[in-house]
């Protein structure tokens, strides 16, 4: 076997040394970066909650947070949709506008958390190629 490729166990193929590196650096990276933004996204997320909690325990009423109200403090405002007066406030039909409503008033804490599980997917996803790549053939 030469120096710049090794033999896969599985297949019996040749597969440079350099990409496997390469494999592994992504892999690597993938884990740390999918680690440091869920630990972010998770922070946040118990800060949105702990805001409600807090405001809960002081008034005894909840407080919604949806999505839309987080973009509207981060000064994302979404275009105001205007509505004949005779015409009903909710549409009964499924268009793009219905569901990009509803998407905006999920709870912002749900969907930061719901986030969090996926970003720490991606870093279990890397953690397991980067095992997958670095284990050596005995």
């Amino acid at each position: 076997m030469s120096t710049l490729a090794r033999m896969n166990g599985a297949g019996g193929r040749m597969e440079p040394l350099f990409i496997r590196g390469i494999t592994v650096w992504m892999a690597t990276f993938l884990k740390i970066a999918a680690r440091i933004a869920a630990i972010g996204t998770l922070l946040l997320a118990g800060l949105i909650l702990g805001s409600q909690v807090t405001s809960w325990i002081l008034t005894d009423d909840w407080n919604p947070f949806p999505i839309s109200r987080a973009l509207s403090l981060a000064h994302f405002e979404r275009p105001a949709v205007y509505v004949t007066a005779s015409v009903s406030d909710r549409p009964s039909s499924l268009d793009l506008q219905t569901m990009f409503d509803w998407f905006l008033d999920l709870p912002a804490g749900g969907f930061l958390f719901a986030v969090a599980a996926v970003l720490l997917g991606f870093s279990i996803i890397g953690a397991s190629v980067e095992k997958q790549f670095t284990t050596t053939d005995k």
